[in-house]
């Protein structure tokens, strides 16, 4: 005997619904970073070696702090 699709919905709209708002969070990010997509991983000698890179991401002047 099968699972009947009513027992299945729940699941399915809560993955759909987090799946929406993950990709409206990312789509938020990328607005706020002037529609480039964020970097992770940033270390310090990241921030030192191409200091270029975070004036031209925009990025807030705390990442300038040795």
């Amino acid at each position: 005997m099968g699972v009947p699709f009513e027992a299945l919905l729940p699941g399915v709209i809560i993955m759909g619904l987090m799946g929406i708002t993950g990709a409206g969070m990312s789509t938020i990010r990328a607005m706020q970073n002037g529609g480039k997509r964020g970097r992770h991983s940033v270390d310090q000698w990241d921030r030192v070696s191409d200091p270029t890179t975070f004036i031209m991401a925009g990025a807030d002047a705390d990442l300038w702090v040795v």
